[in-house]
Formats: C-alpha cells, structure tokens, sequence
C-alpha cells in the first residue's frame, strides 16, 4: 500500500501537457458518423461492394497508427518516469538546485509528445517541428511555476541566481516588454540589500536593456556599465591573499568593457571606442614603473603625442621617461602627418537640380535625398573608425562634428586599472578581448570569459560571404570548383574563409595557402575593396600587435602578429619575420611561421630555406618542435606536388639516420621514396612516440607523434593504390590506413578523458586537413570520408572547418540534392548536434545560413528561412531564440536580404506608363515583408546605428518604391528621430541637410 501511494503521489505531480485525441480508424472522422447513419440505407449496396476493398487499406493505416502511437506512448512514460524521480530528488533536497532545473528542463521533452501537432510543418530554431504560441504559454508557465516553487525553497545566493536567471530568460518568452521590465526591477531592488546582482544576472540584465527598444539611450547604456566596472574594482580592491579571485573579477571588468565598447562601436562611436581601447593597452603593456609628476595617462593622453596603433609611437613608458629627464617630451608631434581631407556630404546643387527637374518642392517628401544622406553618412563613419586630433585639417563641409576628437575626460569613466602583479595573467585575456572587439578571432583563448564573449550575440563574429561587409550576400549560384578532382569535379568548394567560428589557432590555418581555411578574414588585405569596410583599419591593427610585441615585449603574440603582417603588408613579411627572429632566435615556432608565410605566396624555395635553417642550422630544442616543422615541411612539399619529398620530410632524423642524426638530406635524396628499413623505423618510432605519450600523460606530444604518423601512413602505404586509376595513384594516399590510426588514436584520447581538449581538437584538425586533400586530388567515396567527419562534429560541434567539410564532402548535401532525402545527413547532425541548445552559437547559425543561400543557387526563400530559424524574435513565439536575437550584423543581413529581393521583384514587374515611360512595378507583399523584417530588427538592436540607417537604402525595396507598402518619407523622418532620440552618432544632420537643398532649389526657382 506504502508503494502504491508512493507512486500515485509521483502522478499527481506529473503535469500532463499531452492532450488527449480520439483515433480515426479510416478515411472518415468521427464527425461524420451523422451523415453516414442517414445515407447508410440508400448507399448500402455500395457500401457492402466497396468494404472489402477498403479494408486491407485500412487495416494498413491502424497497423502505421499503432506502431506510431506505440513509440510515443513508450517515449512518454520514459518521461513520465523521469518526472518522477526529478519531482523526489527535489522532495528529499530542495536544495539540490540542479534537480530544479532538470526538472525545468525536462517539460521540453514532454511538449515534444503533444500529441496535437501532427500537423504542423512549421520549423522551429533547430529546425525541428515549431510550436505553437499556445504551445509554448502553456509549457513557460508549467516552467515558472516550477522555479518559482525552487525560489521558495533554495537559500543559496549562487543557486538563486542560476534560478533567476531561468525565470528571466523563460519569462522573455512570454511576458510583455512592460512586463519583463517590471520583473527586472523587482529583482533589483531584491537583490539591493546583499551584493547586488550575480554577474550571470547582471549580464542577462544588460542583454535585456540592449534589446529594449522603449527605454534603451547610449548614455543609459554606458552609465549601467560604468556602474559595473566601478562595483568590479571594489569587489577585487576588498579582497585580501586571494590572487585567482581577484584575476577571476579582472577577467569580468575585461568582459565588461569589451561589452560598453562594441556597444558604442554599433552606436556610431567608433572612434571613441577604439580611442578607450588605445588609453586601455597603453595603461597595461606600456605602464612607466613609477609614477612621474606631469606625465600621468591623462596628460600624455591629451598632449596627442603618437598612441599605440599608430606610426611612431613609443608608448606612454616613453613619454614619461622624457618628463622625467627633462626633455621635449611633445617633440615627437613635429614628425606627425597631419591629416588633412575633405569628409564626404551630399551634393546640394545636384539634388536641388533633380527636385527642381521633377518638380519636388518639400524637401522632406524627396526620397533622393533620403538615399543620398545615408551614403554621406555612411562615408562618413568610414573616415571616423580611429580619434582625430585637434591639429588635424579636416574640412567637415559645415556640418561640425564635436566627437570627432576623442579627449581624456571622455575616456576616464571607461578605463581600469589593472594591478601590476595581475598583468602577467590578464595580458592574453586582454588581447583576445581587443581582437574581439576588431573582429579578429583570438590569439590565446585561454580565459572562459573569451569563449563566452565569442558565443555572445552582441559580440560573436558573424561572417556570411567571402566578400566581406555585413550585407556581402551573393544571391547568385555558386561557381564551379576550379580542383582537378574526379570527386570534386564542377563543385563548388567549402567556405575556406574566415567566418567566426571557433577553430584551433595552428600555423597552417594563420598562415593558410589558398586551398585550406583561414583563421583570419580577408578585410586584412588592404587592396581588398572589403578593407574600406573593415570594421577597424588593417594597418592599426597590424601596428598596434606589432608595438605589442617589439616595444612592449609580449614576445607570446609574435606568430599572430607575424600573421596579421604578412596579410596587410606581404611585401614586407620578411623584414617582419627577421626582426621577431633577432629578438627570439631560438624560437622555431617564428621559422616555422615565416616558411609558411613565404610558402602561402608561393615562394616555396623560400619557405625550404628557412625550414632547412630551423632543422639544422640552429638546431631543435626538443622532439615537439622537430615534429611541428617537419609537418610543415611536408605539407608544404605536398601541396608543391613532391609526395616522395614530403615522406622524406617527415623522417625524423633521429628514426633514419642513426649513426648521424643530424646529417641533412641531400638534394638527390629529397625526391627519392624511403627504403623499405628507413620505412620500418620511422613507424616504429612514431607508434611508439605516439603510444608512449598518451600513457605517459604526455597528450600534446602524443598528438604530435600521432599526427605525424597520420600523414606518413597516408603518404607511405600503397595497398590502396591497385583500386585507384592510373592517373590519380600519385597525388592521392591510403586514406582508409590513414583513417584506421587517427580513429584508434581519437578513440584512446577519448577513454583518458582528453576527448573535449584543444590538443584533441588540434589533432583532428590536422586529420581534417588530410580528409580535404584527398578530396580534392582524386575520386573517393563520400561514406570513406562522412564518418570520420561526422565524428569531428559531435566531438566539436562548434569547429567550422569539421562542420563546413561536412556539409560539402556528401555531393548531395553541397549541391542541396540532399534536402529531398528523408534521411538528409546535414539537416540530421545539425538539429541532433549542431544546433542543440548546449552547442547552438551564432556562427553555426551563419554557415546554416551560407548553406540555404548556396544550395538553393540564389533563391532567397531558404535563405530566409534561415533566418527565421536563427533570430526569430516574436515574443511568445515557437522561433524565439536567444543564441543570436541581439546579434546585430545577422539582423541587418536579414534586412538588407528581403529589401534587396523586395527591389528585384518590383524591377521584374516594371511596366510603362502611359506616357511611356518605364515605371516600376511594386511585389507589396515582398516590400511589406521587408518593412515588417526591418522593423523587427529595430526591436532587436535599437541601438544598432547601421540596423536603423537600412531603412534609408539606398536602392532596395524598403525606399526605391512610391507604394504606401515601403518607407514613406514620414517613416524615414521617424527612423531619424529614434536615431537622435535614442543618443547615437549622427555625422550630418538631416534636417540642416533638407534645409540646405530647399535653400538651393529656391535659389533655383527665382
């Protein structure tokens, strides 16, 4: 009896959110049984000849409908079950907060057994079946009242808050903005009494203040960040003998600050931003050892002498060695280049022209002069990405501009100190956050708070095309694959381009050739047209990692900084590479970089010099860095088309040569396969090396070992070779063998609890590399191929390079074939893997995105479907999804998208008027569409400039139209009223400019 009310209290706190559905046995609902009742004796006869018949079909129907409804109903006591023993774990600890939260969790898997769904084809953020808005009141409110039952019961601050944090994001869902902003008031002022709130809270505070259009300002913004920095440097300044505390609390204040200064970056302050970070890297790499009267941050900030970043800086160190010496510390000014240009504005005597011509007389009803404003303005904002200084001769063509220069007092509230005996830690974390904030990925990734700000929607990188810019979306089909290949063969190549996804910095993906992905974007390029769009100056950064290194003496960022060169100045990369090796000449990992500098422009003769330099000349310090270059040697000797060289490169020295291990190979060597014995004792050593390290504990040396036997078992084995074409056996390797040691390796990394590190990841990576060259040199078979790839994703959902390989390996799947598969091997890893909550993140989103755009050949529709999936952003919707909604550059992708294809559909119905003159027709319901998309984002990112200014165009669908559908002159008045009531940048003023060209077309007119 004991159990049996046991169990029967477990069901009563079950929550049943299945409801309840009669079965239709046949064609015809039980709503019916009426009319058949009266038409039964009149159609009797037809009926007894036709039942027969429909029997069998019938009974084929129940047998799908039982097995159907079997599964379900298995499906639903396993989570009825777990129910039960959730709601007992909280019964016997109510303080067990993540049993709260499973069981929070839990009523997601039970809305999946609704069975009143069935029907519904609409997709969700992973792309599964969406619910409806009923749906998902009713499971968010079965949610909150089970937190808030937790709440009542939990003391612990940090539980709390891990509550909180459900109930808010939860309540996003569902509550009114009005609402939501009252609930985070009250827990304000809750939370007032103690500590204030938890960093998770305050964040997911700052993330609903960034979203909301109603109250958000950019000084409101600032001010609630500033607030946090200051309450930081209290905490760590209250703390005592607690180094790691206080370094965790330092890393949060970074955070912080990456988090104000991107904001005021999309706010239009791009210069303000870039200038707080320029005072930031002064005050931490080049700091004076004492404190010098006259020569503080401040002073040397405003005296204007050169900043880091910029040609000729010495640093602030500098400045104030020459004060206190007594010197002309402002000498330095006299080798400044002043600026001196002309900003972009709008050409009044040609708009008035055109008004006068088409007989405009309100200025404010002209759309021309709408478009014309925003491209000035966007001109504009291009010149303003770094401060200006005073002495600068800027003619700004009477539209005065008093935040082109940047002084000390606007900076102050923004800045931190960071200890001094804290430095050494926080420097990496620094630097990655200055290259978030440039759109770069990171050089270190060694702090949490770097992995988190990557994921975060207002900070991740979001790249969706290969042109760059934000709006570079190509709607045309992809070209064909220019490889010689037989497997790939008139395809279309993955996207090797950087695209912000979380891949291993190694050299061969910062120092990338053209046939393998790049870990750096291609804005770098100064003769890029995309640099004029970069997000910050090429040249800044590369002088400011440069300044970093040789001034400063963070030697730990010389590779990424030689990277960041050879990109924006190539021409110059081996004066850069000579000069990091002279201030660290027995750093091998700098030769490896300049080979792979050298061999990524072709200079492959180059590259073999230095490599031949770094393996004999100097010598190698250990077997780790002999194993690194040796790879590197030989892939550059196989990307070259030498594969008996790059086998012979692969030979450690000490496996082959004995007697004398440091005896260079000769020339007539280098080309010539390995004997057989030479064969035998470079597998044995690398087995060896390999097996020796994994159970040794030794991971990183082990996966060097294993690396290298990867390639030379590739390069080396021949059994493969009889069933490939005569044509293909020299460029192609024994990628099953090759394939076998990865796999045991991957595998024996995994039982040792290696499975999620980056030295594991790093490995694959490199088997990647080997999957994508065979690929590419030769026929395969896709299924050879998919399941080493598809095992790299579940390992590493977030890795574009496993990800992107994956999608293009399968034929199908690249050519978007596969969508019409019931058993679609992309779509399956991305909803089960890919897109789950615990790995969704706004790059994956952006490939799924490149993918609907490429598969499609240029058809917008899945594309926006796409975007639907990754935004979403209606409140109580089935498609609202957190991971990218703040995301500003997707949203104003997503915009530019429909406007664009809103202007494409109206070019395609233009017609001629009576007069005949052509006129162009309007597709309303693609315009409304995009005004709706538009207005969405202004939602999302109100304090998003460049989301708002989409509105104006130019030439899209949004203002190229006279239909009420589009932006009338009185919504684009309105966008400009947020935009200068919400406190962002404005260059021009609208309304100075209307008068200007009402001034010139009266002037016309008389």
């Amino acid at each position: 009896m004991a159990n049996n009310s046991n169990e029967a209290a477990k069901e009563s706190e079950f929550v049943s959110l299945r409801t309840t559905k009669k079965r239709r046995r046949g064609p015809e609902s039980e709503s019916d049984d009426d009319e058949a009742d009266s038409s039964q004796n009149t159609d009797s006869d037809e009926e007894d000849e036709s039942e027969s018949s429909s029997a069998s079909s019938n009974d084929g129907l129940d047998t799908e409908e039982d097995s159907f409804f079997t599964v379900r109903d298995d499906a639903h006591s396993t989570t009825r079950r777990k129910l039960a023993e959730l709601n007992q774990r909280v019964k016997d600890d109510p303080q067990d907060v993540d049993a709260w939260l499973d069981l929070v969790d839990l009523q997601d898997q039970q809305s999946l057994l609704l069975g009143n769904n069935h029907g519904d084809q609409s997709l969700g953020p992973s792309g599964g079946p969406a619910k409806t808005k009923e749906e998902i009141s009713g499971i968010s409110s079965v949610k909150l009242s089970i937190i808030e039952s937790a709440l009542r019961q939990v003391h612990s601050p940090s539980a709390r808050e891990r509550l909180e944090l459900a109930m808010m994001r939860e309540g996003s869902k569902v509550w009114t903005p009005k609402r939501l902003a009252q609930q985070w008031t009250d827990l304000v002022r809750n939370n007032a009494s103690g500590s204030g709130l938890g960093f998770l809270l305050w964040k997911a505070r700052l993330d609903f203040e960034m979203t909301n259009l109603s109250t958000l300002t950019v000084d409101g913004i600032k001010l609630f960040c500033v607030e946090r920095l200051r309450a930081l440097e209290a905490e760590a300044t209250a703390l005592t003998n607690d180094a790691a505390k206080e370094a965790e609390i330092y890393s949060q204040v970074i955070y912080v600050f990456l988090r104000v200064t991107r904001f005021m970056y999309d706010a239009g302050f791009r210069d303000l931003a870039a200038a707080a970070w320029q005072a930031t890297l002064e005050s931490s790499f080049a700091r004076p050892s004492t404190e010098v009267e006259g020569a503080s941050l401040g002073q040397f900030w405003d005296s204007e002498i050169q900043r880091i970043g910029e040609e000729g800086a010495q640093g602030w160190r500098s400045y104030a060695a020459k004060i206190q010496a007594g010197e002309d510390a402002e000498e330095a000014l006299l080798d400044y280049n002043v600026e001196t240009h002309s900003l972009p504005t709008l050409d009044f005597a040609k708009l008035a022209k055109s008004a006068y011509q088409e007989e405009a007389s309100d200025m404010d009803e002209y759309k021309p002069l709408y478009e014309a404003w925003v491209v000035a303005e966007r001109q504009r904002a291009n010149f303003a990405k770094l401060p200006a200084r005073v002495i600068d001769d800027i003619d700004d063509g009477g539209f005065e501009d008093v935040f082109r220069v940047a002084v000390f007092s606007d900076l102050r509230a923004l800045l931190f100190h960071i200890p001094d005996s804290l430095l050494p830690i926080l420097k990496p974390v620094l630097v990655d956050a200055f290259l978030l904030f440039c759109q770069l990925a990171p050089a270190f990734s060694t702090s949490t708070w770097i992995e988190t700000a990557r994921n975060d929607p207002f900070l991740a990188i979001v790249v969706l095309s290969g042109e760059g810019g934000v709006n570079g979306i190509k709607l045309e089909a992809p070209q064909e694959d220019p490889v010689d290949g037989l497997g790939t063969a008139g395809r279309s190549p993955p996207d090797l381009f950087y695209d912000g996804s979380h891949i291993v910095r190694t050299s061969d993906v910062l120092f990338s050739n053209p046939r393998w992905f790049r870990y750096l974007p291609d804005w770098l390029h100064q003769q890029n047209p995309a640099a004029v769009e970069a997000p910050v100056p090429p040249s800044w950064v590369a002088n400011t990692l440069r300044q970093l290194v040789r001034l400063f003496g963070f030697n730990e960022l010389a590779l990424y900084s030689l990277a960041v060169d050879a990109m924006v100045n190539p021409t110059a990369v081996k004066k850069a590479a000579r000069a990091l090796i002279k201030q660290d000449i027995s750093n091998t990992a700098l030769y490896e970089a300049y080979a792979q500098a050298e061999a990524s422009r072709g200079n492959v003769d180059v590259a073999r010099t230095v490599l031949a330099s770094a393996t004999t000349g100097t010598g190698i310090a250990n077997v780790e860095a002999e194993l690194t270059l040796r790879q590197t040697w030989a892939w550059i000797e196989l990307e070259s088309g030498q594969k008996n060289g790059a086998v012979r490169r692969l030979a450690l020295q000490s496996a082959t040569r004995e007697d004398t291990p440091h005896t260079p190979v000769t020339a007539r060597e280098v080309n010539q396969p390995l004997s057989p014995a030479e064969s035998l004792r470079l597998r044995h050593t690398l087995r060896t090396g390999m097996e020796f390290g994994i159970s040794a504990g030794y991971a990183r040396r082990a996966a060097l070992f294993a690396q290298t036997f990867v390639l030379f078992e590739y390069l080396s084995s021949t059994d493969h070779e009889k069933e490939l074409p005569q044509k293909h056996q020299s460029k192609q390797g024994n990628i099953l063998a090759a394939m076998a040691i990865a796999t045991t390796f991957s595998e024996e990394m995994q039982s040792r609890g290696y499975a999620a590190t980056v030295v594991h990841e790093q490995f694959l990576q490199c088997v990647a590399r080997i999957i994508y060259f065979h690929a590419t040199h030769g026929a395969y078979r896709p299924t050879d191929l998919q399941a080493p790839l598809q095992k790299m994703v579940t390992l590493f959902p977030q890795n574009g390079i496993f990800l992107r390989l994956f999608a293009w390996i399968d034929p199908a799947s690249a050519s978007g074939l596969s969508q019409l598969r019931p058993d679609n091997p992309l779509q399956m890893i991305l909803d089960t893997v890919v897109l789950t909550r615990d790995n969704d993140c706004p790059s994956s989103r952006a490939f799924v995105i490149r993918h609907a755009l490429q598969s499609g050949h240029g058809q917008g529709h899945a594309a926006r479907a796409a975007f639907e999936r990754a935004l979403g952003g209606r409140h109580g919707s089935s498609d609202y999804n957190l991971t990218c909604y703040g995301n500003a550059r997707l949203w104003q992708a997503f915009v530019h998208l429909t406007a664009v294809e809103a202007m494409a559909s109206a070019t395609v119905a233009a017609r001629r008027d009576g007069r005949g003159v052509r006129v162009r027709g309007v597709d309303k319901k693609m315009v409304a569409l995009a005004k709706d998309v538009y207005y969405r984002s202004v939602r999302a990112c109100p304090g998003a400039k460049d989301v708002l200014l989409e509105a104006f165009g130019p030439n899209t669908g949004l203002v190229a139209t006279s239909s009420e559908a589009g932006m009338l002159p009185s919504d684009l008045r309105a966008v400009f009223q947020t935009v200068v009531g919400k406190g962002l940048r404005v260059h021009i003023d609208l309304v100075e400019a209307q008068d200007r060209v009402s001034q010139a077309l009266n002037n016309l007119s008389k």
